[in-house]
C-alpha cells in the first residue's frame, strides 16, 4: 500500500487543513480576464470557484486588487532619457500613449485607478527624479507629472472611442449627416466638414496637445520665477 520508498521524515510535509486553492497571483489573473465594468471581489471569487471571504486572506480590498492589476501590466513602461525637461515630457507622453494603445486592457485598468494611483510606485519615483534632475521645479513636479499623465490618458480614451473603434466613429459621422441642413446652406462646405472629420489625424492632434501642455508649464514656471 505504501506509495513511496522514502522514509516518512524525508517526505515534504503537507500543511494541515484544506489545501490552498488560490493565491494572490491567481486572483490577479482571474480579475484581468473580467470586463472592467464587472470587476468586483464577488465576480472574481465566482470566476475562481470560491467564496468572496476567501479572497480577503490574500487581498484586502477591491482597490488593492485594482492597484495590483495595474502594477502587473506597468513593468514595461520606460523612463525617457532627455537633455531638457521639455524633451522629457514629450518623450513620456509618447511612451505612455504607445503603451496604452498596445493593449486595450491597459486603458481600462488605468481608467479605474487613475494614471498610476497606488501602483507602479518605482516607475513614478524614477520619473519624478528624472524631471528634477533636468531642472524642473521640485514644488510642482508631482502635480505636473500627473497632469501630463492624465492628459495622455484622456486623449487615448477619446482616440479609442472615435478613431480606433470604427463602429463608434461611424455613428458620429452618421449623426452629423442627419442634422437638418437649411435649404440655403452651403452644402459643399458641409460635405467638406464631414470629409475632414473622417480624416482626423490623431497623431497631429496629439502632438499639438502635448506642445500646448509643455508650453503652459514653461510659462507657469517663468511667471513664478519672476514673482
Amino acid at each position: 500500500m505504501a506509495k513511496y520508498e522514502l522514509n516518512e521524515q524525508q517526505l515534504p510535509q503537507e500543511p494541515r487543513g484544506r489545501p490552498t486553492r488560490i493565491n494572490r497571483e491567481k486572483i490577479i489573473e482571474a480579475a484581468m480576464k473580467l470586463p472592467s465594468q464587472q470587476l468586483s471581489m464577488t465576480s472574481v471569487a465566482a470566476a475562481l470557484g470560491v467564496k468572496p471571504p476567501t479572497l480577503y486572506y490574500h487581498i484586502q480590498s477591491i482597490d488593492e486588487l485594482r492597484s495590483l492589476m495595474v502594477e502587473k501590466i506597468t513593468w514595461d513602461l520606460r523612463v525617457p532619457v532627455a537633455d531638457t525637461w521639455q524633451q522629457w515630457c514629450k518623450g513620456f507622453a509618447y511612451e505612455f500613449r504607445g503603451w496604452l494603445i498596445a493593449e486595450p486592457i491597459r486603458l481600462q485598468l488605468v481608467e479605474m485607478v487613475g494614471p498610476v494611483a497606488g501602483a507602479a510606485t518605482d516607475f513614478i519615483t524614477q520619473c519624478l527624479e528624472s524631471l528634477a534632475k533636468l531642472g524642473f521645479p521640485q514644488k510642482i513636479v508631482v502635480q505636473s507629472f500627473f497632469l501630463l499623465a492624465q492628459a495622455v490618458q484622456d486623449f487615448v480614451s477619446r482616440e479609442y472611442e472615435y478613431y480606433r473603434q470604427p463602429a463608434n466613429f461611424a455613428k458620429v459621422i452618421e449623426q452629423m449627416q442627419q442634422f437638418t441642413i437649411p435649404s440655403n446652406a452651403d452644402k459643399p462646405a458641409y460635405n467638406l466638414l464631414v470629409t475632414q472629420m473622417q480624416q482626423l489625424d490623431f497623431e497631429k492632434f496629439f502632438e499639438f496637445q502635448i506642445a500646448i501642455i509643455i508650453a503652459g508649464l514653461a510659462d507657469y514656471i517663468k511667471d513664478n520665477k519672476e514673482q
